[in-house]
């Protein structure tokens, strides 16, 4: 090193600085992981299972959400170029990239559920995961249907909607909804784990709390909606508005 030269000594220090640091950062970096990933831990909480199988993945899920909005509401959600002689292209892009999405995180369900082996053969419930995804999609039109019926609710429901259109838009009550609906069917179906995730998405978004259980029928409207509890066992039939702050059930 040249100590002859200040501005040359002045340039180098910081970077003999950041490389210690970078050091012991690492030192202490690697200490951490090691004591972080220690098996005990690992098998209590990271992974809960004795199968190495990855774990359902809430970032996908919301992913799959937000593809069953573009399927149940092109233009709304999703791109907003849709027009008429171009929404079978983007319905047909979504309706496979929420198949293929939703088919492996129920899979991971499975996983997450499964007290067996290491060594089990997964390909049964791969065959379920799918099974599952297939009855759900073939039920897409029918859970259309009913969510018009709860988009004319709430612009029928509250006299400060302009049209109906707003409500899909705006209102929280839509967006719980929407997420009851596929949650609710994946329940009936016995898919493990992914209902009480959609359902809990929603919760987090809106503030609406319905367990994926609870049966509700057409034209429901959740006005304003914050603070709405619906437990499992609620049965709730057609034309029904719930105010914000109602608990149903314990």
């Amino acid at each position: 090193m040249d100590k002859s030269n200040p501005k040359k000594m002045e340039s180098v220090q910081p970077t003999l600085k950041l490389a210690y640091e970078k050091i012991n950062n690492f030192s202490l970096i690697e200490k951490l992981a090691a004591e972080m990933c220690s098996k005990e831990w690992y098998d209590s909480y990271a992974h809960r299972r004795n199968i190495d199988k990855p774990l359902p993945s809430v970032a996908e899920l919301t992913e799959v959400i937000s593809l069953f909005r573009q399927i149940f509401f092109p233009g709304y959600f999703g791109p907003s170029e849709v027009k008429r002689d171009n929404m079978s292209f983007y319905m047909g892009v979504a309706l496979d990239e929420a198949y293929r999405k939703l088919a492996e995180q129920i899979n991971r369900g499975y996983c997450f559920a499964c007290t067996e082996a290491a060594n089990k053969d997964c390909s049964k419930c791969k065959e379920e995961a799918l099974r599952i995804t297939e009855k759900l999609f073939n039920e897409l039109p029918r859970i259309r249907r009913i969510l018009a019926t709860d988009v004319q609710a709430a612009f029928e429901g509250d006299p400060a909607a302009k049209q109906p259109g707003e409500t899909i838009f705006c209102y929280p009550s839509l967006r719980a909804i929407s997420n009851h609906r596929i949650a609710h069917e994946l329940y009936r179906l016995d898919a493990p784990l992914i209902p009480r995730i959609i359902s809990e998405i929603a919760h987090s978004e809106t503030g609406i709390d319905i367990h994926p259980g609870a049966q509700i029928d057409e034209k429901f409207f959740m006005d304003h909606g914050t603070g709405i509890v619906i437990g499992e066992t609620c049965i709730i039939g057609k034309n029904v508005r719930v105010y914000k702050g109602v608990t149903l059930g314990a």
